[in-house]
């Protein structure tokens, strides 16, 4: 997604999803398994022995949304 997204608010909503259910709106489900490190950033989530994922926290957020980037 292009354009310039804070930072904070953005790692704030992954949190969010990542720790809520599909069925409330979340995306645990989606990234279950996975090691999500967002570049640019120190952020890391998940399962640090799963499968890593590499990207911007804004794409990180939008694929854990289950929107497309």
């Amino acid at each position: 997604m292009r354009g310039n997204y804070p930072t904070a608010p953005v790692l704030t909503a992954l949190a969010y999803q990542l720790r809520t259910s599909e069925g409330l709106g979340g995306g645990r489900e989606r990234a279950q398994g996975l090691h999500l490190v967002a570049t640019a950033t120190d952020y890391t989530a998940g399962d640090s022995s799963g499968e890593t994922v590499e990207a911007p926290a804004i794409d990180l957020l939008l694929r854990v949304s289950g929107r497309p980037t």
